[in-house]
């Protein structure tokens, strides 16, 4: 067998794997985004990271670190809310609270599907397939003892797909996402100052504390 079929990323040190991530991951994002591709710098790195897993490789995220990033998408997700966005929902509540509940009976439905023919546990089927934030979803199967492997696996590829069906859907109907992503991008650098730099970096870090600590 020659050395390049024996090759492996645990052959490399720990500084070579982060650097080849990162650098690999950054690559990723940028040629996704040259494609138009929603969430093209979550897409790129997401892939590349899954690549490095199942290869081999031995580099994991500190903790403390996952939990500042899902700190930092909960405070991107808030800023996203405001008060148009949530008269929007109110006036559609009905629309919205029945795919809510349709979305949740078919992921109990597929949920039960797996632990019946596919021998998965029940909790990390559960997990698995639950609707919502993939990074939530993982971290806490984790604390409730299931498999974060295979809830990852299956909450990730979930996301995957749904990215992928929504940008042919956009693709295909016309949407504009590109001169909107563009229009946001000149909309909000201006604005970036250090003051709410340092707040949003308050925020998370509170957060990440206080959230800690709940049982």
């Amino acid at each position: 067998m020659s050395n390049a079929s024996r090759f492996s990323l645990t052959s490399l040190s720990p500084l070579a794997q982060w650097a080849g991530l990162i650098l690999m991951a950054g690559i990723a994002g940028q040629l996704l985004k040259l494609f138009d591709m929603p969430a093209a710098m979550f897409l790129g790195p997401m892939l590349v990271a899954i690549g490095f897993g199942v290869s081999g490789a031995s580099i994991r995220m500190p903790k403390r670190a996952f939990q500042l990033g899902q700190g930092t998408v909960g405070v991107l997700i808030a800023h996203a809310m405001s008060v148009s966005v949530l008269l929007t929902a109110l006036h559609s509540w009905h629309v919205m609270l029945l795919a809510t509940i349709l979305t949740v009976v078919l992921s109990a439905a597929v949920g039960l599907v797996l632990v019946r023919f596919a021998g998965i546990p029940s909790n990390t089927a559960a997990w698995g397939t639950s609707p919502g934030a993939a990074s939530a979803m993982v971290a806490m199967s984790e604390d409730y003892g299931a498999d974060s492997r295979i809830v990852a696996t299956m909450q990730y590829v979930r996301v995957v797909c749904v990215v992928t069906i929504g940008a042919l859907v956009s693709h295909f109907i016309g949407a504009p996402d590109s001169a909107a992503a563009l229009h946001t991008s000149a909309a909000v650098l201006p604005s970036l100052n250090l003051v709410d730099l340092a707040l949003s970096l308050a925020v998370i870090a509170a957060g990440v504390t206080l959230g800690s600590r709940l049982p």
